[in-house]
């Protein structure tokens, strides 16, 4: 599945991505996808989970915030700590969105590309095109 569309003069594409449909078509992610003006380097957002403690991702710095409940809950790598400090979707508001879906969603960058992802194959393209529409408020885009 593939949808792309715009959202506010915006390119975004929604779609399932399975690494190996053959051997395993149950394992794979459900992605939302946009290009935004402002560049951030490389940053991750990952909720913990019970192999985050051993599990670092090669160039990034593990970076903790000033908001103890997110440092519970979610693991913060970056390329540039400056970068990953004036990411709009990184406060309590967005956060507490990505929070009440139903399955895990996590947050990558890549330069000015933004990922939602979660590995709920099942998820809803809905609930992901609502948190990007979210994100974009935050963004103010």
């Amino acid at each position: 599945n593939h949808c792309i569309g715009k959202y506010n003069d915006i390119l975004i594409q929604l779609y399932t991505y399975i690494p190996d449909p053959k051997n395993n078509p149950r394992t794979g992610y459900v992605i939302a996808q946009t290009a935004v003006p402002k560049r951030y380097g490389e940053i991750v957002i990952r909720q913990k989970g019970k192999f985050s403690l051993f599990s670092k991702i090669k160039g990034l710095t593990k970076l903790e915030t000033e908001w103890g409940e997110f440092n519970e809950k979610y693991e913060l790598f970056a390329s540039d700590g400056e970068l990953a400090t004036s990411f709009e979707l990184l406060n309590p508001k967005y956060m507490e969105q990505l929070e009440a879906v139903e399955f895990d969603v996590n947050i990558q960058v890549v330069d000015n590309i933004i990922y939602l992802y979660t590995s709920d194959i099942s998820a809803d393209y809905n609930i992901m095109l609502g948190l990007l529409k979210s994100a974009f408020k935050e963004m103010k885009m």
